[in-house]
């Protein structure tokens, strides 16, 4: 009896065996996140306090970043202010805003009568002067009030929550939304 040869049979490469062979995106992401993490603890280790600051950055500059982080605007009288209370003043000023006298933009505010109205006092108005009223207190407070960082607060909340102020109901809801709301619940 003959045998018979089998034809060689070439053999395809196993295309499981090549994808484990390689690096996959997901082990190459993993890999890269590991090291960025490992990378930042070390150097968040040897940094130090947040306000440990090497003596060549100018402190004048970091109480120039802070106002303008915190406030809508920089200028002269809040310079003053930051630079007689320092860093840590200036910002434990602000965030104590209770204690800060408005009474300038209380004056001012006050000719703006749907501000203090009840929600059910609004379905008597105009949705235009409900509108009107609440976006001109809303650009006085950001330029003029003492307040800053608490209109700021206010102003990350708003945009948060984000009533549009001209669709049916919104317009007669907002303004007393804002009043009792956000305005009532800042920084409690």
């Amino acid at each position: 009896m003959s045998q018979v040869q089998k034809p060689a049979v070439q053999s395809r490469p196993n295309p499981m065996k090549q994808k484990s062979e390689r690096l996959s995106r997901r082990g190459l992401f993993t890999s890269t996140a590991a090291l960025a993490a490992f990378w930042g603890a070390a150097r968040t280790a040897t940094a130090g306090p947040p306000n440990d600051v090497p003596g060549d950055v100018d402190p004048s500059s970091l109480l120039t970043k802070l106002i303008r982080r915190i406030t809508f605007g920089i200028n002269q009288a809040e310079l003053d202010q930051a630079a007689a209370l320092g860093y840590s003043g200036y910002l434990e000023y602000q965030l104590n805003y209770t204690a800060i006298d408005d009474s300038a933009m209380d004056a001012r505010l006050s000719s703006l009568t749907t501000l203090q109205m009840t929600q059910l006092q609004m379905y008597g108005q105009t949705a235009g002067l409900l509108s009107n009223e609440l976006t001109e207190a809303t650009i006085l407070r950001s330029a003029l009030s003492r307040r800053q960082l608490y209109q700021r607060m206010v102003e990350f909340w708003t945009d948060h929550f984000n009533i549009e102020i001209l669709k049916e109901p919104c317009n007669f809801l907002k303004p007393a939304f804002q009043h009792s709301g956000i305005r009532s619940l800042e920084f409690t």
